[in-house]
């Protein structure tokens, strides 16, 4: 199970560092991308058995500052900024304390300086459990108490869903962190051997299940995520081709309109060609003959089209001839017309996608016949 989870998570981090690579000024992305990053990272490494004692605390303290860091910037967003370098400031405390703790303990209880059944009372790894256990408590509680501030305004029953999964496994984590920080004050104070050993299974439960718990509500956005995903870049591709044949036509005529763009993603790429097609339209403006629009509006009604299909058959004619006249160097006509935006009716919010649902039609009838060379 932890291999698949491990994929997953392998899956998601990918996914994620391509969204903030679309959107850089997505800050609560990038947390989150981080946290699933160190997430598969952990998981990796946990199951190769590869993590010492000291380098597995830090990776813990440092997803957990970032998770945190991620609900902060949801519910405060640029705000936040203030509160994320004082969270800082408690992880690297933290952090600062467990390596100091770990440095001055003997070498023969650094390997097994969380072991506070054995070494309860040795002062080093009280100092080392206390700074991380402490931390990790402080980072889940605060988790739970962001949710509960978030969760009111979550709107999608997915993102509602994950986040109750989180809170449930932040205030797991919270109870079993909390219990083994109790047991290791007790164990110092009172003596190694004052505390059953048997009660580290029911703590190690509660953390993992939290833990489980934290990796699954992770999960389920990504996952919801790639399933709403993967129809939507089949249909922006699909479109991209149909938009082609026009979109090659003005790019050969006009190559100086090529937009550069930050992602090569299909989304960024059908609104890079949606974008330069229109803006050739708008240089072939000149070239739009009255004339010809006259004799496909005409045409198209002998042929029984709707008015919508006529307003598209212009639409078609007048570009195909435009790019003519143009390739001609022909002087633009003294009667222009306008090339109508809209051509079926209907509500449109303005939206580039409506803009590309326009011009595949647009494209469509473009492609019926050659542009005359």
């Amino acid at each position: 199970m932890m291999g698949a989870v491990t994929v997953v998570l392998c899956i998601g981090a990918v996914l994620l560092w391509g969204q903030t690579y679309r959107a850089p000024e997505n800050v609560p992305i990038r947390f989150f991308a981080a946290s699933i990053t160190l997430l598969a990272v952990s998981s990796v490494l946990r199951g190769a058995s590869l993590v010492p004692v000291l380098p597995n605390n830090l990776l813990n303290i440092a997803n957990a500052f970032i998770q945190l860091s991620f609900f902060v910037s949801v519910q405060l967003g640029r705000p936040g900024a203030r509160r994320i370098r004082w969270e800082l400031v408690a992880a690297v405390v933290a952090s600062a304390v467990a390596v100091a703790a770990y440095l001055t303990a003997p070498a023969a209880v650094r390997p097994v300086i969380n072991d506070n059944v054995r070494h309860g009372d040795a002062t080093a790894a009280f100092l080392f459990s206390v700074a991380v256990l402490g931390y990790l408590v402080y980072a889940a509680g605060s988790i739970a108490y962001r949710i509960r501030r978030v969760l009111p305004i979550a709107t999608r029953r997915v993102l509602r869903i994950s986040l109750l999964i989180i809170a449930v496994g932040a205030c797991s984590q919270t109870l079993g962190g909390a219990a083994q920080v109790v047991a290791t004050v007790v164990r110092y104070t009172a003596g190694a051997g004052t505390l059953p050993a048997d009660l580290g299974p029911v703590v190690g439960t509660l953390v993992v299940t939290g833990f489980l718990a934290l990796v699954v509500g992770a999960i389920v956005p990504l996952v919801d995520g790639v399933i709403r995903e993967v129809p939507r870049i089949r249909a922006q591709r699909r479109t991209a081709r149909t938009l082609e044949p026009l979109w090659r036509a003005l790019h050969a005529e006009f190559p100086e309109l090529s937009l550069e763009l930050r992602s090569p993603g299909p989304g960024r790429a059908l609104y890079r060609r949606v974008v330069e097609i229109r803006d050739g339209l708008v240089l072939l403006g000149p070239h739009f003959d009255s004339a010809v629009a006259q004799r496909a509006t005409a045409r198209g009604r002998r042929a029984g089209e709707s008015p919508y299909e006529v307003a598209v058959s212009v639409q078609a004619a007048l570009v195909r001839d435009a790019l003519r006249a143009r390739r001609a160097g022909e002087e633009p006509p003294h009667d222009v017309v306008r090339l109508e935006r809209d051509a079926e009716p209907g509500d449109h919010t303005g939206d580039w996608r409506d803009d590309a649902d326009t011009l595949v039609r647009l494209a469509r009838r473009f492609d019926e016949s050659p542009v005359p060379g």
